[in-house]
């Protein structure tokens, strides 16, 4: 089953939010799923993920790839800044779970900015999890506002220096 949640988080006004304190996201991702992908379209790129997620939550990847796709129709996940943070609450999955996908090459993403995407944020999370979901998906786009960490982010080449960039306040 998978619930409808409504389009990327976005923030107005002046200044970013200030990143949610005791809250990293490195707690929802393993080296294992971070990829520096050389997809070129949307929709593959959006599959490797989607398959590292159900991998971690021992589930069918076609599923999971079917609701994250679902999902993207409905309203693109491109935040803008070359961000993208595609999100599916699902219970095929029992905690919520994060991949990241740096891209090799830029991606066209029908981005609220109209910008193409550099990488990529995808979120699982269990349909109760509704809070630790909102949180996550919340300090991702604090933290893609910053242009210091999206450039930091952009220039990691290996799982761990993302993991480190994730943990940090």
């Amino acid at each position: 089953m998978v619930l409808p949640f409504p389009p990327a988080v976005t923030f107005h006004g002046s200044s970013p939010p200030q990143p949610l304190r005791g809250m990293k996201l490195s707690e929802y991702l393993s080296p294992e799923r971070i990829i520096f992908t050389q997809a070129t379209q949307r929709d593959a790129a959006l599959g490797e993920l989607a398959n590292l997620l159900a991998g971690a939550a021992h589930t069918a990847p076609a599923p999971l790839t079917q609701a994250i796709l679902e999902r993207e129709r409905l309203c693109s996940t491109g935040i803008g800044f070359g961000i993208a943070v595609p999100h599916v609450r699902t219970d095929k999955v029992d905690k919520l779970l994060m991949a990241v996908a740096v891209c090799r090459q830029p991606l066209e993403f029908n981005s609220l900015d109209g910008e193409p995407v550099h990488a990529i944020f995808m979120f699982a999370g269990h349909p109760q999890s509704h809070r630790e979901y909102l949180k996550a998906l919340s300090r991702v786009t604090s933290f893609c506002r910053q242009p210091e960490w999206r450039k930091a982010l952009l220039a990691t080449r290996d799982a761990a220096a993302v993991l480190r960039l994730l943990a940090s306040d």
